[in-house]
């Protein structure tokens, strides 16, 4: 195979560099461009606009036209927070013609630890968190990703950043810790035979969030030092995706656009240009604010409850019913907590909960919550609040019954379902009445889903 070939191939995983941390040095072949643009279309003809754009869009983020500073989020979705989850570490990533030429991480509770500035959190992270200042760690606080990143930045900045950091960014890079078993189911297991512990798809995530919490003390490790294994487990990663052939690193990208499209990756550029191509793809991890069509967003925050969210499991039952005055929603959100015990790594889920629904949308009543209602407008959107807990080893449904607006009787109807990053799929059935007849649409939302039934109006 000549080198060529292969530099094309790992251009593909420019974004999963982020990720890996590792350093990838290379020699730029004749043509590289082109065989981008190849490898991409598998081929298709290289005049395919779509795949030349996405030739683009990679060229540009692996610095060939300039280097290239990102910011890294790297999120424990097992802590579910709206943009995916808690931010235990920050890094940096810089990279020229297609070489990192540099990357760290560091422990975000370490470095906020560094600041002086105060913020004020948002209400909930103070009422059920106990949060007195807002910092980089639950910056994360908006499910729309452009959002969140820049808060995340801003508060980043606020501490003054970090002596190995650049002095800007060009974009920020989010990756939930959701996508270890995704590579390692396509690596194989791996060993780090200074720890005699072998990490798998099915049990890196458990294992390695023990090393965190607790393995290293008997490892007599500081607690400065307890993330050293999540490093030294990347970079065994990235040595073996950077061994593969071709032919399974094609297999790689199509396991790295999967998880762009569950948003366990999620990119935001300052680049106008490279922004929209990355929305355009749904890569960037927006809530969509300009909708006509009827809206649902489910937005939890694990605040307190360890890593629960590893055991809960969702399920949602839709009812809209359109022969009313105005279209009538019943929403029922099932929760499964199939953890059997609390101790370090599992508590009872508790949950703050935020159902985006359309503007103008009218609340008329919930059940199965902790506390009453709270109400906000954001992103375009009517925002429901709520306080729910979920005990360890059982179940628990909440429901919410709301007007839509009275514009949704005089259309098709139309249902867009967007998920929250760093959940898994949810089971919806969607049940429309009307004119006395019920249309039962079911589907398991692994990305955001769209679901439309027409009727005669």
């Amino acid at each position: 195979m000549k080198e060529s070939k292969l530099i094309s191939a790992i251009f593909i995983i420019t974004l999963i560099l982020a990720l890996l941390g590792g350093v990838l040095y290379f020699t730029q072949g004749y043509n590289i461009k082109n065989q981008l643009a190849g490898l991409i279309n598998l081929g298709s003809s290289d005049q395919d606009t779509d795949s030349m754009s996405l030739t683009q869009l990679i060229w540009q983020t692996a610095g060939f036209e300039q280097e290239k500073n990102y910011l890294l989020l790297f999120q424990n979705n097992m802590e579910l927070r709206p943009s995916g989850g808690f931010i235990g570490n920050i890094g940096f990533l810089k990279i020229k013609n297609g070489q990192v030429q540099y990357f760290a991480s560091h422990d975000t509770t370490i470095y906020d630890g560094y600041g002086q500035a105060q913020t004020e959190p948002p209400a909930p992270l103070r009422k059920y968190l106990g949060l007195a200042n807002w910092q980089s760690r639950d910056a994360n606080w908006s499910a729309d990703f452009p959002t969140a990143a820049q808060k995340t930045e801003e508060l980043y900045w606020l501490v003054g950043g970090l002596e190995d950091g650049p002095a800007q960014f060009d974009g920020v890079i989010a990756i939930n810790a959701a996508i270890l078993p995704a590579l390692l189911d396509y690596t194989g297991p791996l060993t780090l035979d200074k720890y005699a512990i072998t990490f798998n798809k099915d049990n890196v995530l458990y294992d390695l969030e023990y090393e965190v919490e607790k393995g290293y003390v008997d490892r007599g490790l500081e607690a400065g030092d307890r993330k050293l294994m999540f490093k030294e487990l990347l970079a065994v990663v990235m040595d073996k995706l950077t061994s593969k052939n071709l032919f399974k690193l094609t297999k790689l990208k199509d396991v790295l656009i999967s998880q762009l499209n569950q948003k366990n990756i999620q990119v935001y550029f300052k680049d106008e240009s490279l922004q929209q191509e990355v929305s355009k793809r749904g890569w960037a991890g927006q809530v969509y604010q300009e909708t006509s069509s009827d809206y649902l967003m489910l937005v939890e925050a694990n605040l307190g409850a360890r890593k629960s969210n590893y055991y809960v499991k969702r399920s949602l039952d839709y009812t809209v019913d359109l022969d009313k005055e105005k279209p009538l929603v019943n929403l029922k959100i099932s929760y499964e907590h199939q953890g059997h015990y609390n101790d370090w790594f599992n508590h009872d889920y508790l949950c703050y909960l935020r159902v985006y629904v359309p503007q103008d949308s009218w609340l008329l009543g919930a059940k199965g919550f902790e506390d009453d209602s709270s109400f906000e407008t954001d992103l375009n959107k009517k925002v429901f609040g709520h306080w729910l807990v979920v005990p360890t080893n059982s179940g628990k449904s909440v429901e919410l019954t709301y007007e839509l607006p009275a514009e949704f009787k005089d259309k098709p109807y139309q249902l867009l379902v967007q998920k929250q990053s760093g959940v898994d799929q949810i089971p919806i059935k969607v049940r429309i009445i009307h004119n006395g007849k019920v249309h039962l649409k079911e589907a398991a939302i692994v990305e955001d889903w769209q679901g439309a039934i027409l009727l005669d109006l």
